[in-house]
């Protein structure tokens, strides 16, 4: 098969609305929750409790959502807000493995 170039611009949706967004952020929140490694405690507290703005940020800035109106500045909040919800179900598995860890011991 022969590799090409399109000649116009393809348009890549990932999502038919902001409940549907809200909907995969929050399920792949979850999975990556229970995969990632927990640096620091403190780190991931410190993100839970100051790098929302950022998060917000970078979608709307950064990745040029500006350009699509209130659209883009609600997909940029629903962004940031399914990265910070990571962070806090990060903290929530750590949390109950201590304490669960804390009940097997005592």
């Amino acid at each position: 098969m022969k590799v090409g170039k399109f000649k116009h611009k393809i348009l890549h949706v990932s999502f038919t609305g902001l409940e549907q967004l809200q909907d995969k952020f929050n399920k792949t929140s979850s999975s990556r929750a229970k995969n990632a490694k927990l640096k620091s405690f403190w780190y991931v507290a410190l993100r839970l409790l100051f790098a929302r703005p950022f998060y917000f940020l970078n979608h709307y800035v950064r990745r040029g959502l500006w350009r699509e109106g209130w659209y883009g500045f609600a997909v940029a909040n629903i962004a940031a807000h399914g990265r910070w919800l990571k962070d806090a179900k990060m903290l929530e598995i750590y949390l109950r493995r201590r304490d669960e860890a804390k009940a097997r011991k005592g």
